[in-house]
């Protein structure tokens, strides 16, 4: 009876310590799914924090130029109408006239440069330049006979705000066309 009895006990305490261990198992593999959970949280979390610190990043950029554009405009909008007056000129063959539009303060400036430029030399008696009070400093406009080409704020930030929109949440897109920054016009700003 008593070699039972110590059996007895002997099963019961293996039967204790499995129970024992199976419930510690039990704990673990919850706790390790509870882990498993947090950190998935957290990666997904992250990921959303990156992009939206990105998204953040390019609405300020976009800000910050958008309130620069004018000053830059002022300063290099010369070069800039300059630069495209010369790429068409050297582009568009030999039409029999060719007008040159640019905002008045531009004009005087352009003339002078244009009489520089070799694309521009060989239709200099074809070649008028014009003040436009339609146009802002920065933008320019030459037209021929068959066709034109321009340098236009609005156009230009009418595609930046596309390309803004499709590459950036709502919310992100709607704060860097936001009326506190410029919104789609750079001169009001």
């Amino acid at each position: 009876m008593a070699s039972a009895r110590a059996e007895g006990v002997a099963a019961g305490r293996a039967e204790a310590a499995a129970e024992t261990e199976a419930a510690i198992e039990q704990r673990i593999a919850a706790t390790l799914d509870a882990i498993t959970t947090a950190i998935e949280a957290l990666l997904d979390n992250r990921q959303v924090d990156a992009q939206a610190a990105a998204e953040n990043a390019v609405a300020v950029g976009a800000a910050v130029v958008r309130k620069a554009f004018p000053a830059l405009a002022q300063r290099h909008g010369t070069q800039e109408v300059e630069a495209m007056v010369a790429e068409v000129m050297e582009r568009i063959g030999e039409p029999p006239r060719v007008e040159v539009r640019v905002p008045p303060v531009m004009a005087d400036t352009i003339r002078a440069r244009l009489a520089e430029l070799p694309a521009a030399q060989r239709l200099s008696d074809r070649t008028i330049v014009t003040g436009d009070e339609t146009l802002r400093e920065g933008e320019g406009r030459v037209e021929w006979a068959t066709g034109g080409a321009g340098r236009d704020a609005t156009t230009i930030w009418r595609e930046v705000d596309a390309v803004l929109a499709r590459n950036l949440s709502d919310t992100a897109a709607a704060a860097v066309t936001d009326a506190d920054i410029g919104g789609g016009d750079p001169d009001d700003g």
